[in-house]
């Protein structure tokens, strides 16, 4: 037989109607930073896009890329940067390490299209600091039977520092500590591992102890945070 009833390109008239652009939210460093904030002189972009019809970061249509403009002058194309979620096509994020820019005000604007061609951009303002401090924002302890990690966020993304990280009981004596060097390069976090064993060669008990972090960059700034944390099963 002989089937002649094939289509060649097209339109799905039962497709959903969308015409309204992805949704951008934009942070500087941390999703704590809010519009004309204090920056160092790098930062770091961070943006969370979402769009019903997927967003276009393909590159194979003219003009329809994923891109960044600072003070409406220096322009990047970041569709290589952006990363889906997990089992979903219509939502991710992008981390972007901007140059170095000059001390004072500047505007970031971040421009975004779905796959039926829709565009969207939001813009974000901030104050570049020469000698903005470090922060800390945040540490998190994270365990299980064998191994624990402490994990932290701050504002010197691609910057060297000194991390110190000591653990006391509640008596205040030393249980354990770790001085290291690193540099955030994916802006996902720092991690300090822990095997549980004490300063005593031994494992630590199970219980409640305080964890104190001094992060030290350029050699003299400092930023210091302490948490509660319990050790569990052995």
């Amino acid at each position: 037989g002989v089937f002649e009833d094939f289509i060649v390109g097209g339109s799905n008239n039962d497709a959903a109607k969308d015409s309204i652009g992805p949704s951008i939210r934009l942070f500087l460093n941390d999703t704590l930073f809010c519009d004309g904030g204090n920056t160092n002189l790098n930062p770091t972009l961070i943006a969370f896009l979402q769009d019903s019809s997927g967003l276009n970061t393909s590159g194979n249509s003219i003009g329809h890329d994923l891109m960044l403009s600072i003070d409406g002058e220096q322009k990047f194309n970041l569709n290589q940067y952006y990363e889906s979620d997990i089992d979903s096509y219509v939502s991710g994020k992008l981390s972007f390490n901007l140059p170095e820019l000059t001390e004072g005000y500047h505007q970031l604007t971040l421009k975004a299209w779905d796959m039926q061609n829709n565009s969207n951009q939001a813009s974000l303002s901030f104050y570049v600091k020469k000698n903005e401090p470090s922060k800390l924002f945040d540490i998190v302890f994270e365990q299980n039977q064998e191994s624990a990690a402490f994990i932290f966020t701050h504002n010197r993304p691609q910057v060297w520092m000194n991390a110190e990280l000591r653990v006391y009981d509640l008596s205040g004596r030393l249980q354990w500590q770790s001085n290291q060097s690193m540099i955030n390069k994916d802006n996902h976090g720092e991690r300090i591992e822990w095997n549980y064993i004490g300063m005593n060669g031994l494992r630590i008990e199970n219980g409640l102890y305080i964890c104190h972090l001094i992060v030290q960059t350029n050699g003299k700034e400092e930023a210091v945070i302490s948490r509660k944390i319990v050790v569990g099963a052995k």
